[in-house]
């Protein structure tokens, strides 16, 4: 079963993309990326969530980059899973700018 990707494109930072990576199947190496609206890079709308595999890696523009074979559109994780993510983000970013200002 394939599903049709979505459609990315992003011009300094906003627009739309795949982030995450979550509910890993071991077995088959797919996992589940969410499809989001971002403004300055940082999600603020996620629109879908995709089950995917890794594409081997293409030539890009500059670099090589990877991509991804969208296996199926599968339901959105649910508001605690995501609020946990961006929790975790935050403490991250957080407890490195504070490691950070130690050291200076």
């Amino acid at each position: 079963m394939s599903a049709k990707p979505p459609a990315m494109f992003r011009i300094n930072g906003i627009g739309t993309s795949v982030y995450g990576k979550r509910s890993v199947d071991p077995k088959t190496g797919s996992y589940v990326k969410t499809y989001v609206f971002t403004v300055a890079f940082i999600p603020v709308f996620c629109f879908a969530a995709y089950r995917v595999i890794d594409a081997p890696g293409t030539r890009g523009w500059f670099t090589w980059r990877n991509g991804w074979y969208f296996l199926e559109r599968v339901p959105l994780s649910t508001l605690r899973h995501l609020l946990e993510w961006r929790g975790d983000r935050i403490a991250r970013r957080a407890g490195a700018q504070r490691v950070g200002s130690l050291r200076t």
